[in-house]
């Protein structure tokens, strides 16, 4: 029994083959198209559960696809939408300045998760440290919080 329909709307072949696999092995069903056009007219006619969507398509954006899909009479207009971007760069092509600033920023641990968990199937063992980190972000930052409300509460 499925749990779900899910449509792809990417036209990288590696990155839909990647999820259908994924997404099929944990009980979806996927239906998979190229551009943006033709993932509209599929998430109107087969009325997926949810929609994943690259944002750079040949025809439109992936923007141009969800604002069409929001703006849709049926029931189609309330599905989870996520967007897929390429626009992560290699840490290693970047100017030694910017490689730095790198870390003190949390998306360059949290994507070392998530590349760690989806393409080698890591766990805790291997990702203890960017997940410490993380962890560590987060109290520094609910910290600061707490510290700035309590200030201008008084």
């Amino acid at each position: 029994m499925s749990k779900g329909r899910v449509l792809v709307i990417d036209d990288d072949e590696w990155v839909c083959r990647l999820l259908a696999v994924a997404m099929k092995e944990a009980g979806f069903q996927i239906t998979i198209t190229e551009n943006a056009a033709d993932g509209f007219f599929r998430a109107v006619e087969e009325q997926p559960d949810c929609i994943v969507c690259d944002v750079d398509l040949p025809d439109h954006n992936g923007y141009w696809v969800a604002k069409k899909i929001r703006a849709h009479p049926s029931s189609i207009a309330m599905a989870p939408f996520v967007f897929l971007s390429g626009y992560v760069f290699p840490i290693e092509g970047m100017p030694w300045i910017f490689r730095q600033l790198t870390y003190v920023i949390p998306a360059k641990y949290f994507i070392q998760v998530v590349r760690g968990i989806v393409l080698r199937g890591a766990g805790i063992r291997e990702l203890w440290e960017p997940v410490a980190l993380l962890f560590a972000f987060t109290v520094l930052i609910i910290g600061l919080a707490i510290a700035r409300f309590q200030k201008t509460a008084k």
